[in-house]
């Protein structure tokens, strides 16, 4: 019986990893205060037309430090066409740790602090990480990635997205 109910939740869990309806609010009104004192608003990168991509990660995420590398690449790739990129750090990270972690890894983006868990529930609840978003022009989720990502799809998101 036990193995029916975890193929269940299982099911469960991979269908919302692709379900970008999760976000609870209206993207258009978040906005992040970053760890050095920006605010990231949606509503103005929906006005400049921007694809933005948030990641939602840990300084104790095995996963989230092995994909980091790649997402400084992406970045460096992708930020030249107009691209924005938040990483937000989750709630149980000290500030400390995650500037640390951004100093030693030469992290070239955005990053925030979700101290209170209030962006992770703006963003439909996370439940794993790394959960990566690709936020369109018009401010709609693209694609919600829960695990490392399949680079290729990746990327492919992103070309679509910003019209290359």
């Amino acid at each position: 019986m036990y193995k029916y109910l975890r193929a269940g939740l299982m099911a469960v869990f991979i269908g919302l990893a692709g379900c970008s309806d999760a976000v609870k609010s209206p993207l258009a009104t978040v906005k992040i205060n970053t760890l050095d004192q920006q605010v990231v608003d949606f509503a103005q990168l929906k006005d400049q037309g921007k694809v933005t991509v948030v990641n939602f990660w840990a300084t104790d995420c095995s996963t989230c430090k092995r994909e980091m590398p790649r997402m400084v690449q992406m970045y460096g790739t992708y930020q030249p066409k107009g691209l924005e990129y938040v990483g937000i750090a989750m709630a149980h990270d000290k500030v400390s740790y995650i500037q640390n972690y951004a100093a030693a890894q030469k992290l070239p983006f955005k990053l925030a602090w979700d101290e209170n868990g209030q962006l992770a529930q703006q963003f439909g609840g996370i439940i794993g990480t790394p959960t990566t978003f690709i936020i369109g022009k018009d401010g709609q989720v693209i694609k919600r990635i829960i695990g490392e990502p399949k680079w290729p799809e990746f990327y492919a998101a992103l070309d679509d997205a910003l019209g290359a």
